[in-house]
C-alpha cells in the first residue's frame, strides 16, 4: 500500500530530507576538517612568531650596524687626538710636564720614558710610560695629577705611590707616579 502523498507534502520531505542530509554534510565536514584546520591555524601562529622575531632580530642587527658606525667615528675622533711620533718629542712632553709641575707648586725629580710594545694593526696607539718621582703637599699633588687627566692629550695614571716626608718642618710627600700617553702610530697592512 502505497501512500499518496500530495505535491506540497513530497516538497516539504525533499526540502526537509535536502535540509538533514546537508546538516548531516556539514557536520561530518567540521569533524573530519577540524584536526588539520587546528593544526593550520598553530601552524600560522608558529609562522608568525618566528616572522616577529626574525623583524626583532633585523631591527637588532640595523642597530648594532648603526652603533658600529656611531663607534667608527669616534675612534676616528679619538686618533685625531693623539699626536704622531714626529709631533710629539720627548722633551716637549717634559716642558709639559715641569710646567704642571710649577702650577701645582710641586718640585718634579725625574721623568723616567720606558716604551712599550704596540700591536701590529693598520693603525695602532703606541704606548709610552713614563716614571716620575715628586714632591709637595697632598693637595698640590692632587691638582698635579688633575692637570695630567684633564690634559689634551690622553693620559693615563697607571699607579702611583705617596709617603710622607718632613723637608724644613713642613709636611710633604714624595710621590711616585707611574703613566701612560699615547702616540698614533700608521703601520702598513699584514698581508693574510
Amino acid at each position: 500500500m502505497l501512500l499518496k502523498l500530495s505535491e506540497k507534502q513530497l516538497l516539504i520531505i525533499t526540502v526537509g530530507g535536502s535540509a538533514l542530509i546537508a546538516i548531516i554534510l556539514v557536520i561530518a565536514g567540521y569533524l573530519f576538517f577540524r584536526k588539520p584546520l587546528k593544526k593550520t591555524q598553530a601552524d600560522i601562529k608558529t609562522i608568525g612568531a618566528e616572522i616577529t622575531q626574525l623583524k626583532q632580530r633585523q631591527q637588532s642587527m640595523a642597530d648594532l650596524k648603526e652603533r658600529i658606525d656611531e663607534l667608527r667615528v669616534e675612534i676616528a675622533e679619538d686618533i685625531k687626538q693623539l699626536p704622531s711620533e714626529e709631533e710629539v718629542s720627548y722633551e716637549d712632553f717634559v716642558d709639559t710636564l715641569v710646567n704642571f709641575s710649577l702650577e701645582a707648586q710641586v718640585n718634579l725629580f725625574s721623568v723616567i720614558p720606558s716604551k712599550q710594545a704596540s700591536g701590529s694593526k693598520t693603525a695602532s696607539a703606541t704606548p709610552t710610560s713614563y716614571q716620575m718621582e715628586l714632591e709637595g703637599s697632598f693637595y698640590d699633588l692632587i691638582n698635579f695629577i688633575y692637570s695630567l687627566e684633564t690634559y689634551k692629550r690622553f693620559i693615563k695614571v697607571i699607579d702611583f705611590k705617596i709617603s710622607p716626608s718632613l723637608s724644613s718642618g713642613e709636611i710633604k710627600h714624595k710621590m711616585r707616579l707611574l703613566i701612560t700617553t699615547y702616540t698614533y702610530e700608521e703601520t702598513a697592512p699584514t698581508p693574510q
